[in-house]
């Protein structure tokens, strides 16, 4: 390839270290996600959600596909830290993973808290979020991490995986713990509950982070490549 297009900068760093290429080579540019998340949801769109899916206590979110790479499984471990009043929905296609989830949850006596909820139409998941507490995404490995800018988007604050490119993607909008550190998300999760202030505080400071990740700049840093792909390619340019 004359150029490389990668979608964070912890994608062109692995690239690097992965394939080799020079880093000159590779230009970053971040990509946004759908339009939807960032309109208002209506408390009535929430509430009926919330009777479709049975959801009748406050509740944490993760959406991702139930996998071992996205690590579910630190925040149904650390479920049992929390206030019995709260659950903890897994929004997503199942894997075999799912029933070493399920055996977890039952084993730490939270089976009854753990909610899963596979096929939502995508158009749900925006209300899915907003009526969240916080959402969860530790996943050990992303190369951006779509749904925590979708969680920031719809006013949901967010706890991420450190050593990633999870904190790249949320910014100041999200709290970062360590993919094997249960007591740290616990203790993360806790504090987000308790502090209605830190929240809207994470949202207000992540929604204005993830400005940058917009279609028109997506557009604008593609086009700027292929320019780029050009002008090497004209000039002979050699990595």
């Amino acid at each position: 390839a004359t150029r490389v297009l990668a979608i964070s900068e912890c994608t062109a760093r692995d690239i690097v270290e992965f394939y080799g290429i020079p880093r000159e080579k590779i230009d970053v540019v971040y990509q946004g996600c759908d339009r939807q998340f960032h309109l208002p949801v209506t408390p009535g769109r929430i509430e009926a959600l919330r009777r479709k899916y049975g959801l009748t206590r406050p509740y944490i979110i993760s959406v991702g596909t139930i996998e071992e790479r996205k690590n579910q499984m630190q925040a149904v471990k650390g479920l049992s830290g929390i206030g019995q009043g709260y659950d903890l929905v897994l929004a997503g296609r199942q894997t075999p993973y799912a029933d070493a989830i399920r055996a977890c949850a039952a084993a730490a006596g939270v089976a009854d808290r753990v909610k899963i909820i596979e096929g939502a139409p995508f158009d749900e998941l925006p209300a899915l979020y907003a009526g969240a507490v916080c959402s969860s995404y530790t996943s050990r490995f992303e190369g951006f991490g779509i749904p925590v800018i979708e969680s920031i988007a719809a006013g949901t604050p967010v706890v991420v995986a450190s050593g990633s490119c999870l904190e790249e993607a949320a910014g100041p909008g999200a709290l970062c713990v360590g993919p094997d550190d249960t007591e740290g998300w616990t203790a993360a999760v806790r504090r987000l509950l308790g502090s209605a202030e830190e929240r809207d505080a994470l949202v207000s400071r992540g929604r204005e982070y993830i400005r940058r990740f917009s279609d028109e700049a997506m557009a604008e840093g593609t086009m700027a490549c292929y320019r780029r792909a050009i002008e090497d390619f004209k000039n002979g340019k050699k990595y």
